[in-house]
């Protein structure tokens, strides 16, 4: 048995021995959900409608259909690949669903799916905002992914709506952030006080430290008070922080994902790292700042461009793609003092995202279940 087998063999026992154990065959309905994460944010978008839920990263694991497999097909075992993807093929004709709808767009194997089922419908809503490197599309394009289809895909703007259909077979509709659309505008009044939303874990953290080091002294400078909205929630994350300026308070990402869109409305400044939460708080009208600086280490020209694959200079009224500390300063103060009526006319000009309600995913749910 070669070392690449038994690499194989044993990650197979690994996720075998850590996930939930279902001895049985699943139930029928008319309704399933392609990977529980993020299933919270989908109470919003499928309602009252009871939900069958197929895990794919091993939180779960169906006895039933693996034994079924193996003792049809012995030689699945030695392609765990292959294995994946028949359980999910025997899972989904086991429930019969009229609908399969998964929150993560930027899973290949679920385009893959819809050849197998046509009389399903099948519908992909975008979780996050995608970039060209190490993100869906280069995978697709690199792997050289055939006869992909959905038959919905809910998308942020219309410029990364032609990217899913040059690669997929699909209707696409732009919806904005169904997450975000699912949180009604809080009507605060703002806090003074500045949120840096974290991108540890993903960004150059040198950069980083760099950025931070430039917000500090102007929120000391104009009596801001300085908050990080942590990405992970870990010790070592709020280490980094804590490094930078022992009196920051680091706020931990809560199990309720409204909570974040809350703590932007609250802030009277938010700065983004081109991550998502920043184009979401661009569409609430919140003043928001993008520092393109942080290229993920993986040399993603699309990662350093406000709104990729929409086509903006370098520089802009709230952006900048270049590392100046004079710039970041700049723009900083621009924006603090800028007018609401101004800012609003300006978002609107350059956002990525606009707010919209989730009316016709509901309603193309619904029509899909009948």
């Amino acid at each position: 048995m070669n070392s690449k087998l038994k690499s194989r063999i044993k990650k197979f026992f690994i996720y075998f021995l850590l996930s939930k154990k279902i001895f049985f065959k699943p139930k029928k309905n008319r309704l399933l959900i392609y990977d529980e994460m993020r299933l919270a944010s989908f109470k919003e978008v499928i309602g009252k409608n009871n939900a069958e839920i197929l895990s794919v990263r091993g939180e779960k694991l169906n006895l039933y259909i693996i034994f079924n497999l193996i003792i049809n097909n012995f030689s699945y075992i030695f392609d765990l690949n292959r294995l994946k993807f028949e359980y999910i093929l025997l899972y989904i004709k086991l429930v019969d669903p009229k609908l399969v709808i998964t929150y993560c767009d930027n899973d290949p194997q679920f385009y893959k799916l819809k050849k197998f089922f046509y009389h399903i419908k099948f519908i992909s809503v975008q979780n996050g905002y995608r970039f060209y490197k190490s993100d869906l599309f280069s995978t697709l394009k690199k792997k050289e992914i055939k006869n992909l289809s959905c038959d919905y895909i809910f998308c942020f703007n219309e410029f990364i709506a032609k990217f899913y259909e040059k690669f997929i077979n699909c209707k696409t509709v732009v919806i904005g952030s169904v997450k975000n659309n699912s949180v009604s505008k809080s009507n605060f009044n703002k806090d003074r006080h500045c949120l840096f939303v974290s991108s540890y874990g993903v960004s150059k953290l040198k950069i980083e430290k760099k950025i931070l080091n430039i917000i500090n002294n102007f929120c000391k400078e104009n009596s801001l008070q300085l908050k990080i909205l942590s990405r992970r929630g870990e010790e070592e994350e709020k280490k980094f922080y804590l490094n930078i300026n022992p009196k920051l308070e680091v706020i931990e990402q809560s199990n309720d994902y409204k909570t974040s869109y809350k703590l932007i409305d609250k802030a009277l400044l938010v700065v983004s790292l081109n991550n998502t939460l920043g184009y979401e708080s661009i569409s609430r009208n919140n003043k928001t700042i993008f520092l393109n600086l942080n290229d993920r280490e993986i040399n993603c020209s699309s990662y350093i461009k406000y709104a990729w694959p929409m086509k903006f200079k370098d520089k802009g009224p709230f952006w900048t793609n270049n590392f100046n500390e004079n710039q970041i300063k700049e723009i900083l103060e621009d924006i603090l003092k800028m007018k609401n009526s101004e800012w609003n006319e300006i978002s609107k000009k350059f956002s990525a995202i606009n707010l919209h309600d989730n009316l016709i995913l509901h309603n193309i749910i619904n029509k899909s279940l009948n």
